[in-house]
């Protein structure tokens, strides 16, 4: 037997925010994740957010952050961990209008529960992204800005297990 489950209206609790520079490597703009969609807003000269795109994106959003890219005329990348398991690399395509995952890594199995890694995330840019389950682990990738527009994330270099 299998079930087939869709929602009927899409999240409006925004449960991340994350400035970046997607648009424009000049100004930020300003992107929300909402149950499983990520709402990309720019600010208008008048100071109002303005909605650009929003795209609903692989399972439940967990965590959003930055990932800058290097010195120069480049835009910034996302960093998005879901219940998918995965830990994606996003852009945002102003061609296709809209959010293209460059890389992904599995970084658990998918569900939500508490002890699968990508429930919190941060980002020290320029050198690593740690990403924590909710109970019991954290790994800590190396990281280093690609002047080709691509972060490139190494293999974990610190996996810590409680217990």
């Amino acid at each position: 037997m299998a079930f087939y489950t869709k929602t009927a209206l899409g999240s409006c609790t925004v449960n991340e925010v994350c400035a970046a520079r997607l648009l424009s490597d000049t100004s930020y703009d300003v992107v929300f994740s909402k149950g499983g969609s990520l709402a990309l807003l720019t600010i208008s000269d008048d100071g109002e957010l303005e909605s650009v795109h929003e795209e609903n994106i692989f399972g439940n959003i967990f965590a959003v952050a930055r990932l800058a890219t290097a010195d120069g005329p480049l835009r910034d990348h996302l960093i998005v961990t879901s219940d998918s398991g995965l830990l994606s690399i996003v852009a945002f395509d102003a061609g296709a209008g809209r959010f293209v995952a460059r890389s992904r890594i599995t970084i658990a199995r998918p569900g939500a529960h508490p002890s699968n890694l990508g429930h919190v995330l941060a980002v020290c840019e320029g050198s690593a992204v740690a990403v924590a389950a909710r109970e019991g682990q954290v790994a800590v990738f190396s990281y280093r800005p690609s002047t080709e527009g691509l972060p490139a994330l190494g293999p974990p270099v610190r996996y810590l297990e409680q217990g």
